[in-house]
């Protein structure tokens, strides 16, 4: 973790109820995922791509909600992850409870590579908006 540290911070966020967390949402960079064995792209450049690795849902929570809670505060907040282009995940096109595509879908997540079972999805980190030239 040290490594995904050094690049990002934070490096997830954690969902909490009560005090207590329910929910980890997990990034790795491109490279480091792989060598752990999670699913990556083939597409882009390692460097500029950090990869979703784990977006777990404790028992008796609603998964569904907590789920689409995540990776719509991971959205609204890529601007935590601008030293890389884009942010990739694989994840599954059934309705399953690990890592099911619908979610990144309803958030700006698109399809970059479609295999079968198992899809990998994108989003592009927003660039820096160009400043208002001042016409006097």
């Amino acid at each position: 973790m040290k490594k995904v540290f050094s690049r990002v911070s934070p490096a997830g966020f954690v969902a909490a109820e009560n005090g207590k967390p329910v929910a980890p949402l997990e990034l790795m960079p491109r490279d480091y995922a792989r060598r752990n064995g999670y699913i990556t792209g083939s597409t882009g450049r390692d460097e500029e791509t950090l990869t979703i690795v784990c977006l777990e849902v404790a028992l008796n929570q609603d998964r569904r909600k907590v789920m689409d809670g995540k990776v719509a505060h991971l959205t609204e907040n890529l601007e935590l992850f601008r030293s890389y282009k884009r942010i990739e995940v694989g994840a599954f096109s059934q309705d399953v409870d690990f890592h099911p595509a619908w979610v990144y879908e309803k958030h700006g997540f698109e399809t970059l590579e479609d295999r079968g079972v198992v899809s990998v999805l994108i989003i592009a980190m927003p660039q820096s908006k160009m400043p208002k030239t001042r016409i006097s």
